[in-house]
C-alpha cells in the first residue's frame, strides 16, 4: 500500500468518537468541508478510527471476486475489498466489524459510498452510548426542543428545515442526525445539497450553469407538443442537461442560523409525499412512526451494507460474521428509536405535488403550535 500523503486532520464527534484522516487530494478536502464542525486544531490522542488515503493499491490478481450491481468485492492478503468504478475501499476482513479501526480508501473512490462506509463504523461506536443514526431533519427552538423531520429522499426535509430558521429556530441537520435513547439529540450538520428538488427555494446558489439548464430544459418542453412525447423529451433532456448538485454549509446558505451542537426530543413530524396531502399535521402512533424511520435507514443504507457484510460472510467462512454483528446494530438501533419517541408529540405531515407549491410557513407554525409548545 502506498500512501498518498502523510498529513493529517483530526476529528471529534460529540466525545463519542475520534476519527483521524491521514492522506490529501479531493476526499481529505471533501472529509474536512462535510465534517467542519467536528474539527480538531491537533490531537495526540490515538483516534477510534482512522481514514489512510492510498495510491495503486487494488491488486492485479485477486480471489474469488463477487459482483453485486456496480460494486466488485474480493479478498487480498485478508483484506475485505469493496471496490466501485474501479476504486476501492479495504480493511481487515478477518477481524469483527466493531473491531476494525482503520479504512484504507484510494484516492478518488466514490465520496457518497464512502460516508456510508464510514458512517457504519461511526454507528458501531454512538451505539455503545445507545446513540442511532436518523435519516431526518432537525431544528429546535430557544428553549432547546427539538424537532425531527424524518423523511425519505427529495420529500421536502431541507426546504422545511431553512423556513424554519427564518421563524428563529436553530439548525442541527438538514439531512440526518444522531438520537440518543434517553430523548437526546446530537447535531450532525454536514452540508446543504442543492438538487433539482430543492432548487427553486436557493435560487442565488444553483450557479449559473443550473440555471441555463433549467431555462434550456424547460424551453425545449414546452414546446413539444403532447403530453406522452413531453415525458419521453423530458427524460431525454434531463439526461442530457442534467441538474448537477451543488453543495453549502448553513452558514453560506441562510448566514443568521445558529447552530445547536444538541437539543432535547420534543415531538416528531414525519413528512410524507401523498397524492391527497394537504399539508396539514395529524397524530401518529409511535410503532407506525418506528417503522417508517427504521424502513428509510433500510433503503438509505442498511440494505446495501448488509449485502456487503453477506457477501463477506462468504468470503472469510471461518472469519466473524459481520452480517450477524449487522443485524444486530439495525435492531438495537430500532429500539433506541422506539424508546426515544416514546410518549413524545409524534405527527405525520403529508404534503402534496411539487415542493414549490407547498406553503412551508404554514407548516412550521403548525409545528411551533402542536410540537414545540
Amino acid at each position: 500500500m502506498i500512501s498518498a500523503d502523510n498529513s493529517c486532520i483530526f476529528f471529534d464527534f460529540h466525545g463519542v468518537v475520534s476519527l483521524t484522516v491521514e492522506g490529501s487530494g479531493s476526499i481529505v478536502d471533501y472529509l474536512r468541508f462535510q465534517y467542519e464542525e467536528f474539527l480538531l486544531s491537533d490531537s495526540n490522542a490515538e483516534s477510534d478510527l482512522t481514514i489512510k488515503i492510498v495510491n495503486n493499491s487494488s491488486p492485479a490478481n485477486y480471489e474469488n471476486c463477487y459482483s453485486e450491481g456496480r460494486s466488485k468485492f474480493y479478498i487480498d492478503n485478508d483484506y475485505f475489498f469493496w471496490s466501485l468504478y474501479g476504486k476501492s475501499v479495504f480493511f481487515k476482513g478477518t477481524k469483527p466489524l466493531a473491531s476494525v479501526n482503520t479504512i484504507y480508501c484510494e484516492a478518488g473512490f466514490n465520496r457518497i459510498q464512502l460516508n456510508m462506509i464510514l458512517e457504519l463504523f461511526l454507528r458501531l461506536h454512538f451505539s455503545k452510548s445507545e446513540t442511532a443514526l436518523l435519516h431526518a431533519a432537525c431544528f429546535a427552538d430557544k428553549m432547546g426542543s427539538a424537532t425531527l423531520i424524518p423523511a425519505a429522499k427529495s420529500t421536502g426535509k431541507t426546504a422545511l428545515c431553512i423556513n424554519a430558521l427564518e421563524f428563529g429556530y436553530k439548525f442541527l441537520s438538514d439531512d440526518r442526525v444522531w438520537l440518543k435513547e434517553s430523548g437526546k439529540v446530537l447535531a450532525y450538520p454536514r452540508y446543504i445539497v442543492i438538487t433539482k428538488s430543492n432548487s427553486q427555494h436557493f435560487q442565488k446558489f444553483q450557479g449559473k450553469a443550473n440555471i441555463y439548464r433549467t431555462h434550456f430544459r424547460n424551453i425545449i418542453i414546452t414546446l413539444t407538443p403532447g403530453n406522452r412525447l413531453k415525458n419521453i423529451v423530458r427524460k431525454i433532456v434531463q439526461r442530457l442537461a442534467p441538474f448537477r448538485a451543488k453543495h453549502y454549509k448553513i452558514k453560506d446558505i441562510y448566514p443568521e442560523a445558529k447552530t445547536l451542537m444538541h437539543a432535547n426530543l420534543s415531538g416528531t413530524a414525519l413528512l410524507l409525499r401523498e397524492n391527497d396531502g394537504n399539508g396539514a399535521l395529524s397524530r401518529i402512533d409511535d410503532s407506525t412512526l418506528e417503522n417508517y424511520i427504521s424502513q428509510v435507514a433500510n433503503l438509505e443504507w442498511n440494505y446495501e451494507l448488509l449485502q456487503a457484510a453477506s457477501i463477506h460472510d462468504m468470503l472469510f467462512l471461518n472469519e466473524s460474521k459481520w452480517h450477524y454483528e449487522l443485524q444486530k446494530l439495525i435492531e438495537k438501533d430500532r429500539s433506541i428509536i422506539k424508546n426515544a419517541i416514546h410518549d413524545k408529540s409524534n405527527y405525520r405531515l403529508g404534503v402534496h405535488g411539487e415542493t414549490e407549491n407547498i406553503n412551508w410557513n404554514n407548516i412550521t407554525l403548525q409545528i411551533k403550535e402542536l410540537i414545540t409548545n
